[in-house]
């Protein structure tokens, strides 16, 4: 069972709780459309740009109390860090998406439940 699964069973129990999912499709159309290679520099930069701002967008949108993600803010920071490392390229997403990163962190979760396969 995966975090989206697990998230829409929790869904039909928990009343009192709000829930998000994930639709990536507006950044993945961006990206496509610009054909972007995610391992050249440039491009992932504002590969990850899009997918950063998506992020951002849906946070702002969550209403307040308790709401589950199936895809949280730190997971596409950890995406922006680990993809290069992954490739084998030393990167720095850190300085070359400042104002971004800045901006995700401020919407960090406030726990995290880690799913274990």
């Amino acid at each position: 069972m995966g975090k989206t699964t697990l998230a829409r069973r929790l869904q039909k129990r928990l009343k009192n709780v709000s829930f998000n999912f994930e639709n990536p499709g507006p950044a993945v159309q961006k990206a496509r459309a610009l054909n972007l290679d995610k391992n050249k520099e440039v491009d992932f930069i504002e590969n990850q740009r899009i997918f950063i701002n998506e992020a951002i967008k849906r946070c702002k949108g969550l209403p307040s109390g308790v709401v589950i993600l199936d895809l949280s803010p730190e997971e596409v920071e950890f995406h922006t860090f680990c993809w290069p490392k992954v490739i084998g390229k030393d990167w720095n997403m850190e300085k070359n998406l400042i104002q971004e990163l800045k901006e995700l962190r401020k919407y960090r979760s406030k726990a995290i439940l880690y799913l274990e396969a």
